[in-house]
């Protein structure tokens, strides 16, 4: 019975994370976000016709999130009204609808984290609610659950398809898994480009797979001949699957601009490209800027050039903050106002002037809980890192091992090339990455079990102490916001 009971820790961490999740949604106004999604929404709701790219900042994205936001818009739009809002209360409680389409599908995200976390068998009980906590408690995967954006949706539909493409490799490799988890990587690219590093890493599982074993034994007895299926035929699958519904943006862009990529940047002026670091040489991609980022933990000038840094700090706290914590402080809007910033059209000196923050510039009350916040990543990243190298050395040995050893870097890649792009802060975002929320606790699960037994109470402390942190460190935030944002 004790056994018994232990395991429902997990179901407690998934409480957890789901309370966080609508709290902070509840506590956030719909119209803070790192971008304006609502113009592609309301036009595909109001004109029923989907947006050009050059029509608005967000309107180059692929379509697949907006059309389902755009359902959701209306149903509620079209439901508040027929009990008698008001036009503006009805196109609130539709905005608020949207941004709670965000949390349902982080939430979800959750639910299949813990499903992979169980392939190809189940964990002892404390390795996978730990596991599973690293991905529950991450502030970034929070603050995306909790906001406006086609990145929840994202995570939700390239979770689905590492986990189908799992459960495919353990029945045998089945085609029609493989085409299913295609389809769902397709559509993944349909909500977000970037998700086709979820499609390249499940491909190259594909191309490395080697020696292994099917967890689930065929239902019917076969000839080895037709058991032991080609690599070609599942390779085929997925790919032809996934092209099928993931190619229409690329097609879209050729037809319109000739291109195979286009984004905002390429139609729009912004005052992000005269932000820092603002050139590929002033990128600093060898540095850890740990204890500046400790005396300063939103962007600042003392760490913006530096892209380990940026990236590890927006995993574990609200790092750029000027869209959302910062948006709501009445300490740095006064900091921006002594300074004589007016134009929304930024110069590098208005950027450097804003960065060159002191402590009275950002809101004290949560300075501790995001000091305490990347203390508490540290031993998380760590086995992050140790569970990558342990599923790096079996690699072509196990089907799971290959796919979260690839899927990691491939995401991480996404703002290494982004960055590259736009040498600008904005780009380093760690929300790029997040399709690897699938991969992260298994690694973390894996890395877990190889510590020896003695080390392994220490390390499990460690861990623990580190997600309470975040509990804490989350619940302030959230405090924070409906406070502020009220």
């Amino acid at each position: 019975m004790k056994s018994e009971r232990v395991y429902w820790a997990s179901y407690a961490v998934l409480a957890i994370g789901f309370a966080l999740r609508f709290a902070l949604t509840v506590a956030t106004p719909a119209r803070l976000a790192y971008d304006d999604h609502f113009p592609p929404v309301e036009i595909i709701a109001n004109e029923h016709r989907l947006p050009l790219p050059a029509e608005c900042w967000e309107c180059y994205q692929p379509p697949a999130y907006y059309m389902v936001a755009a359902a959701a818009f209306g149903l509620t739009e079209n439901a508040s009204k027929a009990v008698g809002s008001t036009d503006q209360i009805a196109a609130a409680h539709a905005k608020k609808a949207v941004q709670f389409l965000s949390t349902l599908a982080g939430c979800a995200t959750l639910w299949f984290c813990l499903l992979i976390l169980r392939i190809p068998s189940r964990r002892p009980p404390t390795v996978e609610a730990l596991a599973l906590g690293c991905a529950a408690l991450l502030p970034q995967h929070i603050y995306m659950s909790a906001m406006v954006t086609n990145d929840a949706f994202t995570y939700l539909v390239a979770t689905l398809a590492v986990f189908t493409f799992l459960r495919a490799s353990s029945k045998n490799w089945p085609l029609g898994g493989y085409a299913l988890s295609g389809a769902l990587a397709g559509l993944a690219i349909l909500c977000k480009a970037y998700s086709i590093m979820t499609a390249a890493a499940l491909i190259g599982a594909l191309l490395l797979r080697r020696n292994d074993k099917p967890i689930e034994p065929p239902r019917k007895k076969r000839d080895a001949s037709t058991t032991q299926r080609s690599l070609l035929a599942p390779l085929f699958a997925f790919t032809a699957a996934c092209l099928a519904v993931g190619i229409w943006p690329t097609v879209r862009n050729l037809a319109h601009y000739n291109k195979l990529h286009v984004d905002n940047f390429d139609m729009f002026q912004t005052a992000m490209q005269s932000q820092f670091p603002g050139t590929r040489d002033d990128i600093e991609f060898t540095t850890f800027r740990f204890p500046a980022l400790v005396r300063h933990p939103w962007v600042h000038i003392s760490q913006v050039n530096s892209f380990w840094t940026e990236l590890y700090a927006r995993y574990w706290f609200d790092y750029e903050g000027i869209p959302i914590s910062l948006s709501v402080s009445r300490e740095w809007r006064d900091h921006i106002r002594s300074l004589h910033i007016t134009s929304s059209q930024r110069t590098r000196e208005d950027w450097q002037r804003a960065l060159s923050w002191r402590d009275g510039a950002v809101p004290a009350v949560l300075h501790t809980s995001a000091v305490a916040s990347y203390f508490a990543g540290l031993p998380i990243t760590l086995m992050l890192l140790l569970g990558w190298v342990v599923a790096l050395g079996r690699l072509r040995a196990s089907t799971p091992a290959c796919i979260h050893a690839l899927h990691v870097p491939a995401c991480i890649l996404v703002p290494l090339v982004q960055v590259w792009r736009l040498p600008f802060m904005s780009a380093m975002k760690a929300a790029f990455t997040l399709n690897a929320v699938a991969s992260g606790p298994w690694l973390i699960a894996e890395a877990l079990e190889r510590v020896p037994a003695k080390a392994r109470p220490i390390v499990s402390f460690l861990l623990g102490l580190g997600l309470l942190i975040l509990v804490v460190a989350n619940v302030a935030f959230i405090v924070y916001m409906a406070q502020r944002a009220a």
